[in-house]
């Protein structure tokens, strides 16, 4: 912070030059957050412009109850969440850097039908992406890949039964978030005519794995309202049977499209 007498003027600066700014923050002081003057937790901050006049930062987390929003913090709450990090029990996943993100508008982008099959295929068979080990090396062995989220997910759901706790609505929107987006993508490959002679009926297969998906969520939100074990019961059958309709899902696209 040499150039600038402030976070606040750094990050001023950077949004005047069109960046988007990542940064790690203590939560205890964010008054917007559910952590707010309750627990010291660090984490990491997406913000996207400000407001001179009332003197605010907008920015975007999952600041309560596991919810992704658009929120507003002061300039003097800001300083003091970024100047008063607590990293004792909470590392610093950013690893001290302050990232800025910029759109970049000539970019010219080759769309890869093999990188898609690629990724798909990594993805069934849970390898491990040929980037991950750039920035994640040595928490490999504390993270899953591809289908082992299922496993994961699986363990969780036991776990909160066993301990009789609430559920972290997160992981299950993010799987049911990654089964729309297949949808998506599936849609998009066959209206352009990526996919060769093949039937478009693959894409009701990804549509149901993806409402399957969204079932699974909302079961995970009406537990934590009831406290009701039987729900945790469901979940662990909706997510066995997801497994099993994705991964038969996926080897078939893989057949056909490879096959024609």
């Amino acid at each position: 912070m040499k150039k600038w007498d402030s976070v606040i003027d750094f990050i001023i600066e950077n949004i005047d030059s069109n960046y988007y700014v990542h940064i790690m923050m203590n939560y205890f002081y964010v008054p917007v957050s559910d952590r707010y003057k309750n627990v010291h937790k660090s984490h990491d901050m997406f913000v996207y412009g400000y407001d001179l006049d009332r003197r605010i930062f907008y920015i975007s987390d999952f600041f309560k109850d596991g919810v992704y929003s658009q929120e507003e913090i002061s300039f003097s709450d800001f300083d003091l969440a970024f100047t008063k990090k607590n990293l004792t029990n909470n590392p610093d996943y950013l690893n001290g850097m302050v990232y800025l993100y910029k759109f970049n508008k000539e970019f010219e982008y080759d769309f890869s039908i093999e990188g898609i099959i690629n990724s798909i295929n990594n993805y069934l068979f849970n390898e491990i992406p040929e980037y991950w080990k750039l920035y994640n090396y040595h928490n490999q062995i504390n993270i899953d890949f591809g289908m082992q989220i299922y496993s994961t997910l699986k363990n969780y759901v036991n776990n909160t039964s066993d301990n009789e706790g609430s559920l972290d609505i997160r992981p299950f929107y993010l799987l049911y978030e990654h089964k729309r987006i297949a949808t998506l993508r599936m849609k998009y490959l066959h209206e352009n005519q990526h996919l060769g002679k093949m039937n478009c009926g693959f894409i009701d297969n990804f549509s149901l794995i993806e409402a399957q998906a969204k079932i699974t969520t909302n079961h995970a939100i009406k537990y934590n309202l009831t406290n009701n074990k039987h729900i945790l019961e469901r979940m662990n059958l909706l997510l066995t049977n997801l497994e099993k309709e994705e991964s038969k899902c996926l080897n078939q696209f893989l057949d056909d499209y490879l096959n024609q």
